[in-house]
């Protein structure tokens, strides 16, 4: 269903991590639909910005308190840690990610912030063995310290909005992509495939290419935002994917035709931590949310293609 016209009202939503590559498209999204945006992110407004914008960390309480007072909504991108990232590091993640979500939400709560949006991760919180695509019925058993504290977060959050009065949604989103991604951020196989494709320099891919992903166009993954915020149940979880896979290997052919630039693959040893098959259903947000993604694969990618063109040598790649 197309949100286009969609409107949420006279809003003010906080999006924190609003420099980030999903935060600026929900920036725009959020403005599209009526709202007014305060933005919230550890490094600087971009030029032409114009409105409310605070520099700080996602765990500056004095900072958030004060953005929050004027927010009847907050979204949260904000976060340090990657997909990747391994057991080493789940005490630390816990301690830092997850108490600095639980600690914003309550902050933003007792500010009388109304609903509070949070950006978990579709392919690492469920972990394997699950049925492809993934509904949010399964079993969540993530393989990673990343999906680990995502998982926390989400609970710390139901408990908050059963609790009230501030309700929470939490998006489980599978691989978004598009114009603005980054690689110095490690932000994407596509933003590398893409930046692989401008250089000719060779991809890096972990595996044999044979491992399946559900991507979706970060545009789509706004709009599911403002799905969210116009929401009125107490709370939601649901998947934010495109409900189709394709493997790495197959991707990597997409990209070539967009770009007839072949790309030069080096195959480096499987990871622990890759999933072999994440695949999202994307049913309960098209019930719930009346969200579903709208940009095919294939136009997504000549979108993100023609961006990446454009910049020529002002990317990061």
């Amino acid at each position: 269903m197309s949100l286009e016209g969609r409107s949420i009202g006279q809003r003010s939503v906080l999006v924190i991590g609003a420099a980030g590559f999903l935060g600026q498209h929900v920036v725009t999204a959020v403005k599209a639909a009526g709202g007014t945006v305060l933005a919230y992110d550890r490094n600087p407004a971009p030029a032409g910005w114009s409105g409310a914008w605070t520099v700080a960390e996602a765990g500056d309480t004095a900072a958030l308190k004060s953005a929050a007072q004027d927010a009847t909504d907050v979204i949260y991108l904000a976060g340090r840690s990657r997909p990747a990232g391994g057991y080493d590091s789940l005490a630390r993640e816990i301690d830092g990610e997850v108490a600095t979500v639980v600690e914003t939400a309550e902050l933003c709560r007792d500010a009388g912030v109304g609903k509070f949006v949070f950006a978990s991760s579709g392919g690492t919180v469920y972990g394997r063995d699950v049925q492809i695509p993934t509904a949010e019925t399964e079993q969540a058993r993530p393989q990673s310290s990343y999906g680990m504290t995502k998982l926390f977060v989400e609970h710390g959050l139901r408990l908050l909005s059963a609790e009230g009065p501030m309700q929470a949604a939490v998006l489980r989103i599978s691989n978004p992509y598009g114009p603005g991604q980054r690689v110095k951020r490690q932000q994407g196989i596509i933003a590398a495939a893409m930046n692989a494709a401008m250089t000719g320099q060779p991809l890096e891919i972990w595996g044999d290419g044979s491992v399946v992903r559900d991507f979706v166009y970060v545009a789509d993954v706004a709009e599911a935002f403002v799905a969210a915020l116009a929401c009125k149940d107490v709370y939601v979880l649901a998947n934010i994917g495109s409900g189709q896979g394709v493997s790495i290997r197959d991707l990597c052919s997409e990209i070539d035709k967009v770009s007839d630039r072949p790309l030069k693959i080096d195959y480096l040893p499987d990871r622990k931590v890759d999933l072999p098959k994440a695949v999202l259903d994307p049913s309960r947000a098209a019930r719930v949310l009346e969200w579903r993604p709208e940009v095919a694969l294939a136009d997504g990618l000549k979108k993100t293609y023609d961006w990446w063109a454009k910049q020529g040598d002002r990317h990061d790649g």
